[in-house]
């Protein structure tokens, strides 16, 4: 199983890996690293060609990269010293996001409460910027939502719709998106949340009639009921147990298991992963249970797709873990790997092609 691994760290400093994990043996060895990128936070893949998209920041403002792979996707080893880039249209772009057909990148600019598109090549090269916009207000939080944070956007499983998450804002932004040679955006309205929730990351369920938010601030999930452009609010749960409401922790990540019937989030400062049964008829969360994500800040983690093994990136602690799940119950076991990677930002699997 290959994957890769961003880390927030400098241009000349060993800052992106590409790492092999044999299942079979329960053993893990990088196989390549590259120093070319400038503080990458977060990656995607491109869907159909041996490409992946990095984010990352520069003192100029943010710049996104496109990274060739080899065809097999192992490594880096046909990428150059020059690598096509474009900015990201404000500060810190945290998230991406690409269409099925891979003609629009959407990037997610933090710190500048901004939102982008980028016109792809048929090669999955970066062409231009091609929409850019911004949000004004104020949130509840006196500290962290003193301004628009855009922090992921995601596509509707019929990609007429695009939703962005501000979570400075407390809002889920609406798009129409419409095909002219790529996704053209046109804002509609916003769906606000609970004031001070902080709306961070969001999955779509595979059948499109659910919609996952998991709420930074307020350690949370919120469900969603997705029709024809509109949501329509089913569930609040938190992603914390009772006796541990008053530690200082912030949600961050959110990924579904096995056939969907799990959902999983991750907690920075209650150092955990969330695991949830989830009723695939209503979209119902229930039964939390949690687990060590055996490290602090997990940041990230990424379930493989045969969902059998979770990795787990841990910020502050420096190190990627990665642990079995339990077919039956979906509870993550304890860890076969760890290594030992400076600021891991984000964790992605190559998919299998």
């Amino acid at each position: 199983m290959p994957f890769f691994i961003s880390t927030h760290r400098g241009v000349g400093e060993e800052n992106f890996y590409a790492l092999e994990f044999d299942d079979n043996r329960e053993s893990l060895s990088a196989v390549s690293t590259q120093r070319l990128l400038s503080k990458p936070t977060y990656i995607i893949n491109h869907p159909s060609l041996p490409v992946l998209y990095t984010a990352g920041d520069t003192a100029s403002g943010g710049i996104i990269s496109a990274v060739n792979l080899r065809e097999d996707l192992q490594d880096f080893s046909v990428m150059g010293n020059h690598i096509p880039q474009i900015g990201s249209g404000g500060d810190s772009p945290c998230h991406l996001a690409i269409d099925h057909e891979a003609t629009t990148l959407c990037i997610s600019n933090y710190r500048s409460g901004t939102f982008a598109t980028v016109r792809l090549s048929a090669n999955g090269m970066p062409i231009t910027l091609a929409q850019q916009f911004s949000f004004q207000g104020v949130g509840a939080h006196p500290i962290r939502q003193q301004r628009s944070h855009i922090h992921s956007s995601v596509f509707s499983p019929t990609e007429d719709y695009v939703l962005v998450a501000d979570l400075g804002l407390d809002r889920i932004v609406l798009f129409a998106c419409t095909r002219t040679g790529g996704c053209h955006l046109t804002e509609i309205g916003h769906v606000a949340v609970r004031p001070g929730s902080g709306p961070r990351y969001m999955r779509f369920s595979a059948d499109g009639r659910f919609l996952y938010v998991v709420m930074e601030l307020s350690n949370e999930v919120a469900v969603y009921m997705w029709q024809s452009g509109s949501l329509r609010l089913m569930q609040t749960v938190s992603t914390l147990p009772d006796q541990a409401h008053d530690t200082a922790s912030i949600a961050a990540d959110i990924q579904f298991g096995i056939n969907e019937e799990y959902v999983y989030t991750s907690n920075r400062g209650h150092e955990s992963i969330t695991l949830f049964l989830r009723n695939a008829e209503n979209g119902l969360l229930s039964d939390a249970k949690h687990y060590s994500c055996h490290g602090k800040h997990p940041r990230s983690f990424v379930i493989d797709e045969a969902r059998r093994w979770m990795v787990i990136a841990n910020v502050d602690s420096n190190n990627v873990v990665i642990c079995p799940i339990d077919e039956d119950s979906g509870g993550v076991g304890e860890p076969v790997c760890h290594a030992e990677i400076q600021k891991p930002m984000c964790v992605l699997c190559a998919p299998k092609r």
